[in-house]
């Protein structure tokens, strides 16, 4: 009891020169055992949606850009080099993941009030607020207790430009700068392609090449855009240097997809690629020694959303042969069946109404109908002829001419009144067909009216035009 006592007079007499000590650290920031109160949900490897806060680097304050990577936030640089090397890992069978990344002003009071009154947090080292490099969105606290993450982390970081920076903490990594480069989060989004496809080059916000620079060549003046980028094959079972083109697509469907290869830089006979395509992964071999240009690694169903990518590797286990090039320079999406499918919208919208139609036909039946009583329903008034008639039955007088006599005038009205019974007669004619089933113009509109739904095929509108012409004809007679 005695012993107890002493002790905890002991601890309480060298408090203040510990808080003196974590008042001074730049680097020691403490592992993070219960941060609920500030984490974010996982929501996906990334999100870019930027906002604006205040980080801190030795007190001094200074506003960043920070998005989200594997649900933490981040500075947007730092999350982009981190994202990277997060990708190269996962490619050798290793998962990354962030358990503590930018912390904002009240976030590091909170674990310094902990680390300082030993009652939260299980009592963890932190610096005051202002000197932990969390505040400066450059620090990540990540998964080194998971089966090869820290093996690989002390194998690999560097070559993302991530350094571990506290002895005492293998969790901490931080990054300054340096590395491949790219990243989700980039200054230019990744473009989306059309419904009809496209070209992704490597010059472009959709590539990202990964592993040692040294072994990534760059060629000006080759391949698509005018450069490329192209490295060795060789025998591993893991990637060292490979490439990735991000598929964004405006329309799901199948696309052909195809590669762009440089014959002086495509040596390889059995490039390993891997497409990812509506959440299937597929693994295609390459011969990039054939003279073609664009070279075909298939045909896939994509889908509009979703993680989608073309990945090509340098690793091919068993291989033996040197200097066997492998070119990473753009990929082409072709839709597929696209133009058929424009083809046959083209179609349906040039197919007649039906219902347009019959009332086009009604139309041209009643203006011929109209015409024909303009021709002989005036006869009352006089017995003068529209203009606008046939010229048999509008037959020009010589300027002056007179009708010889009254006989003229009369045999003139006898026969306007013959060629109006038989127009008549032949009106009764037609419809007695309609009635027994026959196809007359008239049928025709009737049936379409009652079946508008129907396409009505060309020969039964060229019927009607023959019915139409051979009406004109006999009442022109």
């Amino acid at each position: 009891m005695h012993l107890q006592h002493s002790l905890m007079i002991l601890i309480m007499s060298i408090m203040p020169l510990s808080q003196l000590w974590a008042q001074s650290l730049h680097r020691c920031d403490g592992y993070l055992s219960d941060e609920s109160s500030f984490s974010q949900p996982k929501s996906g490897e990334y999100d870019c949606t930027e906002r604006t806060d205040t980080g801190y680097v030795d007190g001094d304050a200074f506003p960043i850009v920070v998005v989200t990577v594997d649900g933490k936030p981040a500075e947007l640089e730092s999350a982009n080099a981190y994202w990277v090397m997060k990708q190269a890992a996962l490619a050798d069978g290793v998962e990354l993941d962030v358990s503590s990344g930018f912390r904002t002003w009240e976030e590091q009071e909170y674990f310094y009030n902990c680390y300082i009154n030993q009652n939260c947090n299980g009592g963890n080292l932190a610096a005051r607020p202002g000197y932990s490099n969390h505040q400066s969105g450059h620090a990540f606290d990540l998964n080194t207790s998971d089966g090869g993450v820290y093996d690989w982390l002390n194998n690999n970081a560097a070559r993302f430009g991530f350094e571990r920076t506290v002895p005492s903490e293998p969790w901490h990594w931080e990054w300054w700068g340096g590395g491949p480069g790219g990243g989700p989060c980039t200054s230019e989004p990744c473009q989306i392609l059309s419904a009809e496809g496209g070209i992704l080059d490597d010059s472009g916000p959709c590539f990202q090449k990964f592993g040692s620079a040294m072994y990534w060549r760059q060629v000006d003046g080759e391949g698509e855009n005018g450069g490329l980028h192209w490295t060795n094959a060789y025998d591993d079972m893991t990637p060292g240097n490979w490439a990735r083109w991000q598929i964004h697509l405006s329309e799901a469907g199948e696309y052909l997809l195809e590669v762009s290869v440089s014959p002086q830089y495509g040596i390889c006979t059995q490039t390993p690629y891997l497409v990812r395509h509506s959440e299937n992964e597929t693994s295609v071999t390459l011969d990039q020694s054939s003279p073609d240009y664009w070279q075909s690694l298939g045909t896939f169903n994509f889908a509009a959303e979703g993680v989608q990518y073309v990945d090509v590797y340098d690793n091919i286990p068993g291989w033996s042969l040197q200097d066997q090039r492998i070119t990473a320079d753009a990929i082409r999406l072709t839709r597929q069946g696209l133009e058929q499918e424009n083809m046959n919208m083209a179609g349906m919208e040039m197919e007649i109404d039906p219902m347009n139609a019959g009332d086009e036909m009604s139309m041209e039946v009643d203006g011929m109908n109209a015409g024909e009583g303009a021709a002989g329903t005036d006869m009352a008034n006089g017995g003068e002829m529209a203009s606008g008639t046939t010229s048999e039955m509008n037959e020009p007088t010589v300027a002056g001419e007179e009708p010889n006599s009254e006989e003229d005038s009369r045999n003139e009205g006898q026969y306007r009144e013959g060629m109006e019974a038989e127009f008549h007669q032949l009106q009764e004619s037609e419809n007695n067909k309609s009635a027994s089933g026959s196809m007359s113009c008239a049928h025709l509109h009737s049936s379409t009216q009652s079946k508008r739904s129907s396409f009505i095929p060309l020969y039964f509108y060229l019927i009607c035009i023959l019915c139409s012409l051979n009406l004109i004809r006999r009442t022109n007679v």
